[in-house]
């Protein structure tokens, strides 16, 4: 049964308590996991592993996170969907002696309590996607991280999608498809200006541009025909230089810059009509209201989140 990460895990086994490079082990580990937004819900199993003296093993941990896929209207109930992480360590040789590292991640959207979408993450070096982005990753959507290049050891910002039709890896991991920034000439913040609302402050466009890099759907509330509050949904495709709108309807669109241009002078002209028709001070009132309807709904960064591939929207 899917948990919340926040639940208190199996109480710890019978075995004497850690201490010394061991218990610096442990700590290694638990601090690793503070960067995979993993929190606390992984700590008992691994020390009660490491106590044991287990060469290898794997802990695995369902969690239950928003799934604002399904969201259509301003007034429906975010529904929740199960994820599976499953981590897997092994024991290296060091100078200090014996130790356990988190090599890789295995993340699985499950339908009816088995694995529908999965793919493998390899870690290097504590640092890999957060259970977030996993699971975004596992939607079919893109996420900008930073990568390293393997000939300088720079770092340098990536779209990154994955590949689920792709053959695994030597070491069992998915493919991921990768184009560097500089590269790709994606200038999202441009794309953004021409489909936000006006009454969005430039911190919410901010904080819209984080989430929307993060593989994010997020949510967009603008007065729509009749002053009524229609809701609209973007995520990024950088791969395609776009960003891809789901309307009130449920129907994908696939902007682009000259596409925008036409939405905002449609945007442009409605508000002229608007206002000749008149506005009472309470609609001026939820015009200013958009951004904060949106915010409301947006998701916390701290909870996590041979396979066909299938597009989510």
């Amino acid at each position: 049964m899917a948990q919340e990460n926040n639940q208190p895990a199996t109480p710890q086994a019978e075995l004497p308590r850690l201490e010394g490079w061991p218990l610096e082990n442990f700590s290694y580990i638990t601090d690793s996991l503070k960067g995979f937004k993993l929190g606390e819900a992984f700590n008992n199993e691994i020390y009660d592993a490491i106590r044991k003296g287990l060469p290898n093993f794997e802990v695995s941990r369902d969690f239950n996170v928003p799934q604002f896929e399904a969201m259509r209207d301003v007034n429906m109930a975010v529904p929740k969907e199960p994820v599976r992480y499953n981590l897997r360590f092994e024991q290296i040789d060091t100078e200090r002696g014996k130790m356990h590292v988190l090599s890789q991640i295995d993340a699985s959207l499950l339908k009816d309590g088995k694995p529908d979408v999965s793919a493998t993450f390899r870690v290097f070096q504590k640092t890999g996607f957060t259970a977030h982005q996993m699971r975004n990753l596992l939607h079919d959507r893109t996420v900008a991280h930073t990568r390293r290049s393997m000939r300088t050891g720079k770092p340098y910002l990536a779209y990154t999608r994955l590949n689920l039709n792709a053959p695994k890896d030597e070491y069992g991991n998915s493919q991921l498809d990768s184009v560097p920034a500089f590269r790709q000439d994606y200038d999202a913040a441009k794309l953004l200006g021409k489909v936000i609302p006006n009454n969005y402050t430039q911190q919410d466009r901010e904080d819209i541009g984080r989430r929307l890099n993060n593989g994010d759907i997020v949510p967009i509330a603008k007065r729509g025909a009749g002053g009524n509050l229609d809701v609209s949904h973007l995520y990024a495709a950088p791969h395609e230089d776009a960003l891809m709108m789901i309307d009130k309807n449920g129907e994908v669109k696939r902007i682009t810059a000259p596409a925008m241009e036409v939405i905002r002078n449609d945007q442009t002209q409605g508000q002229k009509t608007q206002q000749g028709q008149g506005e009472t001070p309470e609609k001026k009132e939820d015009l200013g209201k958009g951004a904060g309807v949106a915010q409301s709904m947006a998701e916390p960064e701290d909870k996590p989140n041979g396979t066909r591939q299938r597009r989510r929207a």
